[in-house]
């Protein structure tokens, strides 16, 4: 059994109370770091405790083992031979818990659904815009009422996708969504701030540990995968198969981050819309009347405004301050805490639905749509030669209509082109469908079909689900070849008469019988192993009794004449001939040979 590293049973769950400190130093009290970095989503996540760090959340490894620190800073005890706390200190260590981002843990698919759906939403809305706190806000115009509905990101497998995402590739949907940036050094990192913060608990608070373990799930720190942030890489002594060894962990480099509190603050909600000023850095929040009470006594409340970050985090636990700055891991994580820390404001102070001050989104944008591919049905096995007939659809999933072209190609095996055909179509109405039939006749030889049909229109917002691919085998037609009859292998006066009702070439099956009285020749076959042919004249092939002893082998040759001619050879079971009829025409019956 496979000792846990710090004796130490963790439950899962991210973004919460962190009681260390929050330096990032080499001496003690520095560990308000991350936990191990490094194998992505194949490690072992059993053992998630607060380290002993530097300024770039990087372990500061005690003689290569990992250093778990207490709540007051002090290094816990280890025996450097194991790595494992020492008896009687495992109480000093400090879990990293995982609250509602423990959804990162579900499999990559999970996420993927919820990211496609995301670029669906972000991809035809109006206009993006950011919430107090940064978040994403999708604002929708319904066609019907002409009037428009915001809604925040606020789903946490959602704002994991936007931080998986801008950590991968820097960007969100392909072709990618422009998303907004309130100032010239607003980029990707801030976004996917914002959407960790939005992601978590919105109580407790984010820290460098959560976030380095979360890149650790999401296989982020994976040597071979590739992310917008350089990666830190350490050797680690660590337990394999029982074994201590030294393995390699890598972290995300975020020393290139900076982040000011006022700066960022100071530019959100953007664009600016709350009334008063300039709406720069104000946002509306539900308070309490100081003194006022209502006839029945009850408390009273109103809508106000204010500085977001002079209201936010002068409420914040110890009075934090107003501004802040800071770089590396550290900044990053303050960023991320700062929009949780907006988002709990918000939600505590919550402003009723329908007295919320509109979102402005300007000229509506040109039409968008999500056009996708929802089947391509072609056979999976069809017989050379023969028409058949196959069927693409696509589907508009709105919200206007769409207009483009779809092509379906089919490439055979040697890569030759076999079927190609596009289709346009015009104003396809939102949730409506088009479908189109395919009419072909399969090649003349087996071979194999790889189908794919791709679907393009100019305002498409969704690019993942516009290619569909298919395989059709093409099998060889079933042959059937029987008859009876007789011929004189030797003489006018001696007769050898067969019958044979045979298929093939794919699954051989069937029955053949010769008798040749003259040379004592009585042969039934057990088996047909091949049937194949060339031209006119086919060709069977097979195991039977002769004279009722088993394991012989035959080969026959029959040619659809005018007249039929036949030939047999037997071989006995070492190989030997045993018996062979030239091909000779008969002098009575026939074969026929049908394609089925």
């Amino acid at each position: 059994m496979k000792r846990s590293k710090w004796h130490f049973a963790i439950t899962f769950a991210l973004c919460s109370v962190l009681v260390g400190g929050t330096a990032f130093s080499a001496g003690p009290g520095g560990g308000s770091g991350s936990g191990s970095g490094g194998g992505g989503m194949g490690s072992d996540f059993g053992d998630l405790v607060v380290l002993l760090r530097d300024a770039y959340g990087v372990p500061i490894l005690n003689e290569g083992c990992e250093q778990p620190i207490a709540s007051d800073g002090t290094t816990i005890p280890l025996d450097l031979t194991t790595c494992t706390v020492q008896v009687g200190s495992e109480i000093l260590l400090q879990p990293v818990d995982f609250g509602r981002m423990n959804v990162a843990r579900a499999p990559s698919t999970v996420v993927d659904r919820q990211l496609a759906d995301l670029v669906v939403n972000l991809g035809t809305a109006q206009c993006i815009t950011l919430d107090p706190a940064g978040r994403l806000v999708a604002t929708t115009r319904d066609a019907a009422t002409n009037e428009l509905t915001s809604k925040a990101v606020d789903s946490p497998l959602q704002n994991l996708a936007i931080y998986r995402e801008m950590m991968l590739k820097g960007t969100v949907g392909s072709p990618s969504i422009n998303l907004p940036a309130p100032f010239d050094s607003y980029g990707t990192l801030d976004t996917a701030a914002k959407a960790l913060g939005a992601a978590c608990d919105k109580e407790g608070k984010l820290t460098v540990d959560e976030i380095v373990y979360l890149n650790q799930i999401l296989g982020l720190t994976n040597k071979a995968t590739s992310t917008v942030l350089p990666k830190r890489c350490i050797m680690v002594k660590d337990e394999v198969q029982g074994q201590m060894v030294l393995v390699e962990k890598c972290f995300l480099d975020y020393s290139a981050y900076r982040y000011s509190r006022s700066q960022t603050y100071g530019n959100l909600p953007y664009p600016p819309y709350i009334p008063g000023s300039d709406g720069v850095g104000t946002f509306e929040y539900l308070t309490l009347y100081p003194v006022l009470v209502s006839t029945e006594g009850k408390p009273l409340f109103w809508i106000t405004t204010g500085q977001i970050a002079e209201i936010v985090f002068a409420n914040e636990t110890g009075g934090a301050p107003s501004d802040f700055s800071a770089i590396n891991i550290a900044a990053f994580a303050q960023a991320s805490d700062d929009a949780r820390a907006v988002i709990d404001f918000t939600h505590d102070h919550p402003v009723l639905e329908g007295y919320q001050t509109p979102i402005p989104c300007g000229t509506p944008p040109v039409a968008s749509y999500d056009i996708a591919l929802s089947a391509l049905q072609v056979p999976v096995n069809m017989v050379a030669g023969t028409t058949r007939e196959g069927t693409v659809t696509v589907e508009n999933e709105g919200p206007d209509a769409a207009s483009g072209t779809f092509t379906v190609e089919g490439i055979l095996q040697d890569g030759s082109s076999f079927f190609s055909r596009s289709v346009p179509f015009s104003n396809l109405a939102a949730g409506a469908t088009m479908s189109e039939t395919l009419v072909f006749t399969a090649p003349s030889a087996p071979t194999t079909i790889t189908w794919t049909a791709t679907v393009t229109a100019s305002h498409d917002v969704q690019l993942g689900n516009n290619t569909l691919t298919e395989t059709s085998v093409v099998i060889a037609p079933t042959t059937r070849i029987s008859g009876t009859g007789y011929n004189f292998p030797v003489k006018s006066t001696d007769v050898a008469t067969f019958s044979m009702d045979v298929t093939g070439p794919d699954s051989p099956a069937g029955s053949v019988n010769y008798y040749f009285k003259k040379k004592s020749i009585n042969f039934m076959s057990t088996g047909i192993t091949s049937v194949s042919a060339s031209g006119s004249t086919y060709s069977v092939a097979g195991t039977g009794k002769l004279n009722g002893n088993a394991d012989y082998a035959f080969t026959i040759s029959v040619t659809d004449g005018n007249p039929d001619t036949f030939s047999i050879q037997i071989r006995k079971p070492q190989g030997q001939l045993a018996y062979s009829a030239l091909p000779q025409a008969l002098s009575s019956g026939g074969f026929s040979v049908t394609q089925e």
